[in-house]
């Protein structure tokens, strides 16, 4: 019996040794639950940050693009004949003094004289040659405008037709439409070669109103001009 009580008391001693050990266990992992899950949180939340982050930023990055798109519609039509006229004047030395365009054509303008005998050679410009040679829109004078036909700057107003429409930019940026009402050839000395009608006046004369005379040559010694109001 005494051996068997120390069995029995041994056994106890085991019994309470491993209920101990698995109540620590059971300790452990109940506060090691809490902290796994801290740490999960944590990573989910540093997760959520930087997809946060990221997301701020495209739409930071959007919003600038849209912002610098915003900003250039807004420039006004002074600014852009502005930003025109600086541009010309920095790569050719010439003023500009606006821009017409009909037929879905535009050419760009600068001023020029009865003094000067030839177009501009470069390819989208032409000058004014006789009358009002600053062109502008208001003033209510007339501008002739002289363009080569061959570099592909002022021969779309070939296929302008009484009725046609011609739009004028000036170097302030004010906007006006031109309706055609007559069209002729003329030889070198100003006369039609139509009818021997004499228009050097109908070209060169800045006292005829609001009006803009289109001049490129068809020869040598021919040349379409073609009259808008």
């Amino acid at each position: 019996m005494k051996l068997n009580k120390q069995v029995l008391l041994l056994g106890a001693v085991v019994v309470l040794a491993l209920g101990f050990g698995a109540s620590n266990a059971a300790a452990d992992a109940s506060e090691a639950a809490p902290v796994a899950a801290h740490v999960a949180a944590s990573a989910t939340a540093t997760a959520s940050h930087r997809e946060t982050l990221a997301s701020t930023s495209r739409r930071t990055k959007t919003v600038k693009r849209v912002a610098v798109r915003r900003v250039i519609k807004r420039a006004t039509p002074a600014q852009k004949a502005a930003a025109k006229a600086a541009s010309i004047r920095r790569t050719t030395g010439e003023r500009y003094v606006g821009t017409i365009s009909g037929l879905g054509h535009a050419t760009d303008v600068i001023q020029g004289s009865l003094t000067r005998t030839k177009a501009p050679a470069r390819a989208g410009m032409a000058m004014t040659w006789g009358g009002a040679t600053r062109m502008t829109t208001t003033d209510g004078l007339t501008s002739e405008i002289a363009g080569h036909a061959k570099s592909n700057t002022f021969a779309w107003i070939m296929r302008l037709r009484n009725g046609s429409r011609v739009s004028v930019t000036d170097a302030q940026g004010r906007s006006r439409s031109y309706r055609v009402y007559m069209t002729d050839n003329v030889n070198d000395d100003g006369y039609s070669v139509k009818n021997g009608a004499d228009r050097l006046n109908s070209i060169i004369s800045a006292h005829q109103g609001e009006k803009v005379v289109l001049q490129t040559c068809i020869t040598n010694t021919v040349n379409r001009l073609v009259w808008a109001r």
